[in-house]
């Protein structure tokens, strides 16, 4: 019935895709930190 929807502001590179429902948000493997996370839920 609602899904998460979020996107990580990485150090570096700036806000990233919106992802959903456990999706990786950010970067993998580039030792990057998350300075900002903005979540919303929304109706599927």
């Amino acid at each position: 019935r609602y899904s998460v929807r979020y996107r990580a502001y990485v150090r570096g590179i700036g806000w990233q895709a919106w992802v959903t429902d456990g999706a990786t948000a950010g970067t993998t493997g580039q030792g990057r930190q998350i300075e900002a996370i903005e979540i919303t839920v929304v109706t599927r």
